[in-house]
């Protein structure tokens, strides 16, 4: 990670498959993206609606302005990960 950015897309993949707490800003919305009752989770922060996955590629197929989120990891903005 670089200058709160994912490097690659196998960094953000990695991230989430370690289950790591990713809080982040796409496009000028925060988002959580982590994991809740054993499922990928994606969610408006604070406290928005929450969106189950059931897996990887699920969630990195979830659209943000219409964008896949696999295609637009350069876009993130990485606040907090741990």
């Amino acid at each position: 990670m670089n200058n709160s950015k994912f490097d690659s897309l196998q960094e953000l993949k990695n991230s989430i498959e370690i289950g790591l707490d990713i809080e982040c800003t796409i496009y000028g919305t925060d988002y959580y993206i982590g994991w809740a009752n054993g499922k990928c989770v994606i969610a408006l922060c604070p406290d928005g609606d929450i969106v189950y996955f059931n897996t990887l590629d699920e969630i990195l197929d979830y659209k943000i302005q219409n964008k896949m989120l696999k295609n637009i990891w350069k876009d993130i903005q990485i606040k907090s990960m741990q």
